[in-house]
């Protein structure tokens, strides 16, 4: 961001976060039986004194700057330098992928499909849902 978007950025949170001070401290003084001129008072005079104390603090300068970087060209890598090279072992029998995705233990459908089947245990419950 720009200096002047942060800037005005930090005034905008400062002034909500007086504000909300302000508004507890109205609220405070119409709890314990104070005048609506007397809360609105208080109000702005605490907004006002929170204000101008969050103004006061000074900004930090940057902890850690970062490094000037500069994009380089880019370097696609070679076809042998995607190929994975470590052998993958063998699921034991009792994995629960192997059985997620076991065809023998999927219920049979007629036609091999079970898309139909679906689609009709999905329009017998649009119907019930009615």
């Amino acid at each position: 961001m720009t200096g002047g978007t942060t800037q005005r950025l930090e005034i905008g949170f400062d002034a909500v976060a007086a504000l909300m001070l302000g508004a507890a401290a109205a609220f405070v003084l119409l709890q314990f039986d104070a005048s609506n001129g007397y809360a609105l008072t208080g109000a702005g005079i605490v907004f006002a004194w929170g204000f101008y104390g969050l103004r006061s603090i000074e900004r930090e300068a940057a902890a850690h700057r970062l490094p000037h970087f500069e994009a380089s060209d880019l370097r696609f890598a070679e076809a042998d330098e995607l190929l994975l090279d470590d052998a993958l072992t063998d699921a034991a029998p009792d994995s629960r992928v192997v059985r997620l995705f076991d065809g023998s233990t999927m219920p049979a459908s007629d036609d091999g499909d079970a898309s139909q089947a679906l689609y009709d245990a999905l329009a017998k419950l649009r119907r019930s849902l009615r």
